[in-house]
């Protein structure tokens, strides 16, 4: 073969090469996606726009930068027109919310909107309330205003709900998260949603052991935290949010650290006998600024129907309560006894019961999942369980 004819045939190659570069080029752009396919296309232009720039980045923990228009990635050159994609014919906006939680650890999410009669985003807090509605009776999610329920439809029309609360012994507020399961407790008036830990954690503590000076013994001191010293339960707490401790059958999900706000524990004491389940009691001590805590006693109470439940040594608390049942085990609540400097509230067998802290049980964390947070699948059932939109660095 002469010199001439390769020469020929390197040319044709690199023409055949150039020509399928072209088509898969073209092929991508124009390619028609679905609309959680478009959701994942916008999440990765802006996190390429932010690595190229990230001076944007949210710089503290708990905070959010102006959202990323998709007209800006698109004019950046990130990112073609985002209604090219869609497979129906119809106009689609979007922008992504880029927060920080932990430090260097971004949740980055999508708001693609494609018109009602196609797709719009739906946050999971909108989701469930859509899903439930409001009770005024039996079993569902409650508005609760100025500490007292809603069962009066009128007043359900007319009064702005502090929060929505759980209520009932079966109720379809089941949350997945990876291999984790959660269920939501209750909703604030600002979207974000309070949950604790379904899944098996194998792992259990005392709620405190250090030397009481006035028992003269080691049950514990029962302050939550007092002035940066930190009780074994909220250690025990930190320690699973930070990785530390395994699940039972397999790791504690690291997407919840994307997912979750920081939030006040309310960690004041309560007597036995003390009235009330709208909270004032726990919140006159509050904690701020945390990622997690143990589910304070009203919410507890709050979770039965039961008008009788008035305070904790009401056995009528674990009456239709999904918080009485949810588990076979006795578990650790955050509200400590006010009558003494050693005693803690466990949940067995459907009461709330006082105990000396240094025994050891289960705890269950709970955790406050972002206003942000996305609706992508489920009905809140257990086998089928809402699912928060989550889209990892490397789909």
């Amino acid at each position: 073969m002469d010199k001439q004819m390769i020469k020929y045939l390197g040319i044709l190659v690199a023409l055949i090469v150039c020509i399928i570069v072209f088509f898969a080029i073209t092929g991508s752009i124009n390619a028609k996606l679905d609309y959680r396919e478009m959701e994942t296309l916008l999440v990765k232009a802006a996190r390429n726009y932010a690595k190229d720039n990230p001076k944007i980045l949210p710089t503290s923990e708990d905070s959010s930068q102006p959202s990323i228009n998709a007209k800006t990635l698109e004019n950046l050159g990130y990112i073609s027109d985002l209604s090219s994609y869609a497979k129906d014919d119809t106009t689609c906006t979007g922008e992504v919310e880029i927060y920080q939680t932990y430090p260097g650890v971004y949740n980055y999410v999508p708001r693609l909107s494609c018109g009602e009669k196609y797709y719009n985003y739906k946050t999971l807090s909108e989701k469930i309330i859509e899903d439930n509605g409001i009770a005024s009776h039996g079993a569902g999610l409650y508005a609760r205003y100025d500490g007292k329920f809603l069962t009066d439809d009128n007043d359900i029309d007319i009064l702005p709900a502090d929060e929505y609360v759980f209520r009932g012994d079966s109720v379809n507020n089941f949350i997945k998260v990876e291999t984790t399961y959660w269920r939501v407790v209750s909703i604030d008036k600002e979207g974000n949603l309070l949950a604790i830990l379904v899944s098996d954690l194998g792992s259990s503590t005392n709620w405190d052991n250090r030397y009481n000076i006035e028992t003269k013994s080691y049950e514990g001191i029962n302050d939550y935290e007092n002035n940066g010293i930190k009780s074994n339960a909220m250690q025990a707490v930190e320690n699973v949010l930070a990785e530390k401790i395994r699940l039972a059958s397999d790791l504690y999900s690291s997407r919840v650290k994307y997912l979750i706000s920081k939030y006040d524990l309310c960690v004041g004491k309560r007597s036995l006998d003390d009235e009330g389940r709208d909270g004032k009691i726990e919140c006159k001590k509050v904690l701020e600024n945390q990622f997690g805590g143990l589910l304070p006693a009203y919410y507890y109470m709050s979770a039965s129907l039961d008008e009788n439940c008035t305070k904790l040594s009401s056995k009528s608390c674990g009456n239709y309560n999904y918080l009485a049942s949810y588990t076979s085990t006795s578990w650790w609540i955050m509200t400590a006894d006010s009558d003494s400097t050693n005693g803690c509230y466990l949940v067995e067998s459907r009461t709330v019961k006082p105990t000396e802290c240094f025994y050891i049980y289960d705890f269950k964390p709970v955790v406050k999942f972002g206003s942000r947070s996305i609706y992508s699948a489920g009905k809140g059932t257990k086998a089928d369980p809402y699912i928060i939109r989550y889209i990892p660095k490397n789909a």
